[in-house]
């Protein structure tokens, strides 16, 4: 696995607030990153300056999150609900179909914690062919959880059924529109679970939704590393 420092320059966030009130004080917002140095690496401004689950009763901003993972660029901006945390941006794939090149995706993820699982369901895309799309618009192209029991659910065309087999690995099947079922597995449990959820809700879909080129062959549900070795850099104290 390679590893590398996701390297940015902090970037002007318009009128995105600069402290959070956190026990009655005026905390200083972080700009962090994530990176597995190949598949993914995204930057997170101004988040709140405390971990904080998806469903513990805070309200207020969450932060911009901007980056890739495996194949697409999105920027969101996130929001604490309470209940939930809202992620809403744009996303842009890296492969579109013919004249719809440059295209911007709206994007709506919502992650909320329930009975010691976490729910992330949203919709990526509108009709422009992308694995993201709901041609049925009352369909949920992201509709899955994960907990101490594994990650089930759907991801666009793919249903995951994984299960928690050491502390860092997720493995066990996924199955796609063909109705098809193939081995899947998900590393680097320790790392994923120490990103706030709006980070995880950014990456994670791509990465379950990720292929793997194999000396030229697409290679669709093949075992893929998604966050394994990370490296976090904290960009507002570096020294």
């Amino acid at each position: 696995m390679i590893r590398a420092l996701f390297v940015a320059s902090c970037l002007l966030i318009g009128c995105a607030p600069t402290t959070a009130v956190v026990n009655g004080q005026h905390v200083a917002r972080p700009t962090f990153g994530y990176t597995d140095g190949y598949y993914y690496a995204v930057t997170h401004y101004s988040a709140y300056p405390e971990q904080r689950g998806a469903s513990t009763g805070l309200r207020g901003y969450g932060g911009r999150i901007a980056g890739f993972a495996c194949g697409a660029d999105f920027t969101y901006e996130s929001d604490y609900y309470g209940r939930s945390l809202r992620l809403t941006g744009f996303v842009q794939p890296m492969y579109q179909a013919v004249g719809h090149e440059n295209i911007q995706l709206p994007a709506h993820i919502e992650v909320a914690d329930r009975e010691g699982r976490r729910y992330m369901t949203g919709s990526i895309g509108d009709d422009f062919g992308t694995n993201f799309v709901a041609h049925d618009r009352s369909a949920k192209v992201i509709d899955f959880s994960l907990g101490a029991n594994g990650l089930h659910g759907q991801i666009a065309s793919r249903r995951f059924d994984l299960e928690v087999i050491d502390p860092d690995t997720m493995a066990g099947t996924m199955r796609i529109s063909t109705g098809e079922t193939m081995p899947f597995e998900l590393r680097g449990l320790s790392a994923m679970w120490s990103m706030p959820p709006a980070d995880q809700a950014a990456i994670l879909p791509y990465m379950l939704a990720c292929s793997r080129v194999d000396e030229g062959r697409h290679m669709e549900g093949v075992t893929t590393e998604t966050t394994a070795p990370l490296t976090v850099v904290d960009f507002n104290n570096r020294g």
